[in-house]
């Protein structure tokens, strides 16, 4: 089982979300070597005690978020299904780019030279800054990360994602043709420089035709195709262990044609600025995290500030 979360997230002067999340987590043995996976989310607005998420009536309901087989193939750790994806999952400013679920395959491998390969089909009405998508709209992705740790202190890390659907010329952007597929290149480290203190960075390069987009009527800035992190880290938080925390300050630009759909809790797709976060467990398996975020929108410039708080009970 995962936990139920609360979550608050404010604006400028504005209250704009409140939610409450119960996340489970189920795991079924097939054999020694084979496990289906699922993950079921019931999710409420803490806005409005009618419920305000989750169907077409505006209602709550509990979804199945997840469900997988995994278990060894063809020499690497299988996932078949429908499971969550994560870019650069080993350094600090992983899920820069991608951190959602897609139905498809997934296979990790290698010991020195560790290596995930994914494919598989994704959601895209809310992609790439892509709007209006038409519901059931789904696209192809793909992706190749790699990693490797030279040293004790440093880690390097590689990959690139692709997505194509002739949905993202037919629905357009903004009444504009911004092509029907997209390639993601990214490079990444993390380096310790003491026991306690963490400096990593990734950057992403898309090839999407930025020139041909507009973003809230202003033409879209070439910096939309482009999405990168620095991030310095102190410590971190240990599940078992009440009063561990960790702190982080971080610079980031996510571009609208260069981030899929993030990880992040402050920063947000199509700007850029800083973000300071502080994670605190309160007890053991009860965590607090707060995050600041003062940016800007990358096309237009308009400021952005935003404070974004969780309450996490972990079971």
């Amino acid at each position: 089982m995962e936990g139920t979360r609360y979550n608050k997230a404010y604006k400028g002067n504005d209250d704009i979300a409140g939610t409450g999340l119960l996340r489970l987590e189920i795991n079924a043995a097939v054999n020694d070597d084979w496990l289906v996976r699922a993950r079921l989310d019931g999710q409420t607005s803490l806005n409005n005690d009618n419920g305000t998420i989750g169907t077409s009536t505006g209602k709550d309901q509990v979804t199945t978020k997840r469900i997988f087989a995994q278990g060894p193939l063809f020499g690497a750790t299988a996932k078949i299904g429908k499971f969550g994806t994560f870019d650069n999952a080993a350094l600090t400013n992983g899920g820069l780019i991608i951190d959602k679920e897609l139905t498809g395959a997934e296979f990790a491998f290698g010991k020195a030279v560790k290596t995930t390969l994914t494919y598989g089909r994704i959601a895209n009405g809310s992609i790439l800054g892509v709007v209006g998508s038409k519901a059931g709209q789904v696209a192809d992705y793909a992706s190749a990360q790699f990693s490797y740790a030279p040293t004790k202190a440093l880690t390097v890390a590689a990959g690139y994602n692709y997505l194509s659907d002739d949905g993202f010329t037919n629905v357009k952007y903004a009444g504009k043709n911004i092509g029907d597929n997209y390639g993601f290149w990214n490079a990444g480290f993390d380096y310790k420089l003491t026991k306690d203190f963490t400096f990593g960075g990734v950057y992403v390069k898309s090839d999407a035709e930025t020139n041909n987009a507009t973003i809230n009527s202003i033409q879209a800035d070439s910096s939309e195709a482009k999405s990168y992190s620095i991030q310095l880290t102190y410590k971190g938080v240990k599940a078992s262990v009440p009063g561990s925390y960790g702190l982080w300050a971080a610079y980031r630009q996510l571009g609208s044609f260069a981030t899929i759909n993030t990880t992040f809790n402050g920063a947000e797709t199509g700007t850029k600025g800083y973000e300071l976060g502080a994670m605190y467990m309160l007890d053991k398996n009860i965590l607090s995290k707060t995050v600041y975020y003062d940016g800007e929108n990358i096309t237009g410039g308009k400021d952005i500030k935003k404070v974004f708080e969780r309450l996490e009970f972990a079971f």
